[in-house]
């Protein structure tokens, strides 16, 4: 009986988790977002996510709303993030030339 309801109980413990627990992160929710614009769709790929996980400063500027909404609605922004990511994957059959700002 004690047996039972222990298990009643962890069953129970686990549906609390669940519902509560958020389905997506920071910085998937935010990748998903900018996947729906054809620019970052492009750059998108086996060699972004290796490039996301060697670059820690690329990850937490993703992770951040503020940094997404700028890259959505800021065309200078946005060309400048594209050729950081483009030099840093040697995107093929783009041409970059070395940036005069920091890189994110």
């Amino acid at each position: 009986m004690a047996f039972e309801l222990f298990f009643l109980l962890l069953e129970a413990f686990g549906e609390f988790l669940f519902w509560f627990m958020p389905e997506k992160s920071k910085l998937q929710r935010n990748i998903d977002r900018l996947k729906k614009e054809q620019w970052f769709s492009r750059l998108y790929g086996n060699d972004f996510d290796a490039l996301m996980e060697k670059d820690q400063k690329l990850k937490k500027f993703l992770k951040k709303r503020r940094n997404v909404r700028l890259l959505l609605k800021n065309e200078y922004e946005r060309e400048h993030f594209i050729r950081d990511i483009e030099t840093s994957i040697n995107v093929p059959g783009t041409e970059t030339e070395p940036l005069k700002r920091n890189s994110f």
